[in-house]
C-alpha cells in the first residue's frame, strides 16, 4: 500500500520531529515505513531494491544504479534524521 508523504507525516510525525525524504516523489514507491529507536529520532525506511528499481527506471543500468546509490544516497549523511534502507531477506 502506497502512503503519501502528507499522510505519513500526519500518522507518524510529532511537532518536534522531521522526516528527511529522498529527493523526488518517484522514491515514494520505495518507502516501507518508519523506524523507531530508543533515544533517537524516528526515521524513514526505504526498500533498497525498490530504490534501485527507481534508478534503473530513470535510465541507469543495474550497475550504475548501485554505484549511484552507494555514492549519492547511502553516502549522504544528512544528520540524525537520515533515512535508512532495508535489505530484505529473500
Amino acid at each position: 500500500m502506497k502512503v503519501s508523504r502528507q499522510r505519513l507525516i500526519e500518522l507518524h510525525l510529532n511537532d518536534d520531529e522531521k522526516f528527511i525524504f529522498l529527493e523526488g516523489p518517484m522514491f515514494d514507491t520505495a518507502l516501507v515505513g518508519v523506524i523507531e529507536r530508543y533515544g533517537q529520532p524516528r526515521i524513514l525506511c526505504y526498500d533498497y531494491q525498490k530504490v534501485i528499481k527507481v534508478l534503473v527506471k530513470q535510465g541507469m543500468s543495474d550497475e550504475e544504479a548501485v554505484e549511484w546509490f552507494d555514492f549519492n544516497i547511502i553516502g549522504a549523511w544528512m544528520g540524525d534524521e537520515t533515512p535508512c534502507f532495508l535489505h530484505r531477506f529473500r
